[in-house]
């Protein structure tokens, strides 16, 4: 069984190129504010488009010994690819709503982040969890 190909797994685009074509493209869209945040479990790009708050939160490949071939140099293009896979993301979502596909509204609302600090998709996950296993029938096109 071959693997998957996963997005960009061999880009050698630095991080910082990364951050600054979704700075930028954000920018474009309209952002007033932006920020990144990034730890050793995971990276946070945050900022502000029509008065909202927004925020993507991506986990990070962490380095262990117990795991054979995640040496540093894997753990550091494991993190280049999640950073152009964050840029594409963004960049997708950015140009639905600029295409008319959807609203950016729409395609920003799970990373909506709520007066607590949640994101309406850390509110809503757990609920649409509890929906589908509440056993009732949840059609796929309603009215049809």
């Amino acid at each position: 069984m071959s693997r998957a190909r996963v997005y960009a797994e061999r880009t050698d685009v630095p991080v910082d190129r990364s951050k600054s074509e979704i700075e930028r493209m954000l920018h474009a869209a309209g952002a007033e504010r932006f920020a990144t945040l990034m730890t050793k479990e995971s990276a946070a790009v945050a900022f502000a488009i029509g008065g909202r708050n927004y925020r993507f939160v991506v986990p990070l490949p962490q380095f262990s010994k117990a795991v054979p071939g995640r040496s540093y140099t894997t753990v550091d293009q494991r993190t280049r690819q999640r950073w152009r896979a964050l840029s594409l993301v963004i960049k997708a979502k950015l140009e639905a709503g600029r295409s008319g596909i959807t609203s950016l509204e729409t395609e920003l609302l799970p990373y909506a982040v709520l007066p607590g600090g949640r994101t309406v998709a850390d509110e809503a996950l757990p609920a649409l969890k509890r929906a589908y296993e509440s056993g009732r029938d949840v059609p796929l096109l309603p009215g049809v």
